[in-house]
């Protein structure tokens, strides 16, 4: 089943990964303070669970 990572808080998509296990790497520069949700923004996906939490600490 393939995953995309959107961070919309801070505008970011990841590559897309298609295994099972695979990981992926998003590098950025945090302009805000808090937390921030991520999950896959492919259709049903984030309803399936494929989410989390991001907390960033200047």
């Amino acid at each position: 089943m393939p995953f995309l990572i959107g961070l919309p808080d801070f505008f970011i998509t990841s590559h897309e990964t298609m295994d099972k296990g695979a990981k992926t790497v998003v590098t950025f520069v945090p302009f805000k303070n808090g937390g921030f949700s991520y999950h896959c923004i492919l259709e049903n996906h984030r309803e399936m669970g494929m989410e989390g939490e991001l907390i960033v600490i200047h």
